[in-house]
C-alpha cells in the first residue's frame, strides 16, 4: 500500500508539473494587437498577459518565397528580446526606454519617425530577433541561422565558403553569391577595420540578417569570386516546390559519409539559384576540387 502511495504521488507530481510547463509556455506568447507604420519603422503592440509592449521592426521588402509567414493582428507569438540592426540603435534590450514621464517630456519620440513613448507602454519601446519586418522568424531557425553564420563566416573557415548576399554595382541591385574569402579580401580593401575579423563576421550577419545590399563598383565586383543569380520568378518557383527533394534532384548524395556533391548534368543558369536556397536552408556550401560541395548535411539539424 506503501509503494503505491508513493507511485500515485509521483504521478500527481508528474501531472502538475507538466500542466504548469504547458501554462508556461502560453503565458509566454505574446498576442499582437495592433499594427502601424511609422517612418522607416513598423509599430507593433502587443500583449502577454496584462503587460503591453510596443516593438519597433525596420521596414524591408522580403521575396515572396522567403517561407516566412507575416505577423497577424490577433495571433500569438514568442519572441526573443534583441537586436540584429545594429542601424537601429544600441545591442541593449530594451531598445530604448525612460525610467519616469519626466524624462520622456525632454524627448518624447524616438528618432526621426515620431514613434512615441508612452505611459501605457511604460515609456519604452523593444525589438525582436523574431522580426524582420513583418516576417515571422521562428525561434528555432534564429539559434540554427546564428550559429551557421557564425561557422561560415568564421576566420578559420571563410576562405571556403559561399555566401548570398545582396549587391549594389554600379547602383544596379542584384543578388550575388561570393566566397568569403574573396568577399573579405575587398572589404580588407576598403577600410583597414575588416582586418579585424570578428569585426568583419559582425558586420557582414547583420547585412545577411537585415536583408540589406553592399556596394560595389564594377571593377571590385570582377575581382571577387563571384557569380549573379539568376532569380526569375518561374525559376525560383519550381526550385522552391521541389526544395524537399532539392538535395536528391541536384545533388550526389552520400548519406554514409554525410555530404552531397552537385550534378554534373545541372544547367548553368539554374546553380546560383541553388546556391540560394541551400544558403537559406543552413547548408554549408563549399567547392572541393572544382565540384560544389554540400559538406555536412546533418550541420545545424
Amino acid at each position: 500500500m506503501k509503494i503505491y502511495r508513493i507511485y500515485l504521488l509521483a504521478w500527481l507530481i508528474f501531472i502538475l508539473s507538466a500542466n504548469l510547463y504547458a501554462t508556461g509556455n502560453t503565458d509566454s506568447l505574446y498576442r499582437i494587437v495592433g499594427i502601424q507604420t511609422r517612418g522607416d519603422y513598423y509599430v507593433i503592440r502587443a500583449q502577454r498577459n496584462d503587460s503591453l509592449f510596443k516593438i519597433v521592426s525596420r521596414i524591408v521588402s522580403l521575396d515572396s518565397n522567403s517561407n516566412l509567414e507575416l505577423i497577424r493582428k490577433g495571433n500569438k507569438y514568442n519572441f526573443i528580446w534583441g537586436i540584429h540592426d545594429r542601424n537601429t540603435s544600441a545591442i541593449v534590450e530594451p531598445l530604448v526606454g525612460n525610467a519616469s514621464y519626466l524624462h520622456v517630456k525632454k524627448r518624447r519620440y524616438w528618432d526621426d519617425n515620431k514613434i512615441k513613448f508612452t505611459k501605457r507602454f511604460h515609456y519604452r519601446l523593444y525589438n525582436t530577433r523574431n522580426l524582420i519586418g513583418l516576417y515571422y522568424v521562428p525561434s528555432a531557425f534564429i539559434y540554427c541561422r546564428e550559429k551557421y553564420l557564425n561557422r561560415v563566416l568564421d576566420s578559420d573557415s571563410n576562405s571556403r565558403y559561399f555566401v548570398v548576399i545582396k549587391a549594389k554595382i554600379n547602383e544596379v541591385e542584384k543578388e550575388i553569391v561570393v566566397l568569403n574569402k574573396s568577399l573579405l579580401d575587398i572589404m580588407n580593401l576598403r577600410d583597414p577595420k575588416y582586418k579585424d575579423k570578428e569585426v568583419y563576421k559582425n558586420y557582414l550577419k547583420q547585412i545577411i540578417l537585415t536583408n540589406k545590399s553592399i556596394c560595389f563598383t564594377e571593377s571590385e565586383y570582377k575581382k571577387m569570386d563571384a557569380g549573379t543569380i539568376v532569380s526569375e520568378s518561374i525559376l525560383v518557383d519550381s526550385l522552391q516546390l521541389q526544395k524537399g527533394d532539392l538535395l536528391n534532384n541536384y545533388f550526389y548524395v552520400s548519406e554514409k559519409y554525410n555530404y552531397a556533391v552537385l550534378k554534373h548534368d545541372v544547367q548553368q543558369y539554374k546553380i546560383g539559384a541553388i546556391m540560394k536556397l541551400m544558403f537559406e536552408s543552413n547548408y554549408l556550401m563549399s567547392m572541393v576540387e572544382g565540384r560544389l560541395t554540400i559538406e555536412d548535411l546533418k550541420y545545424c539539424r
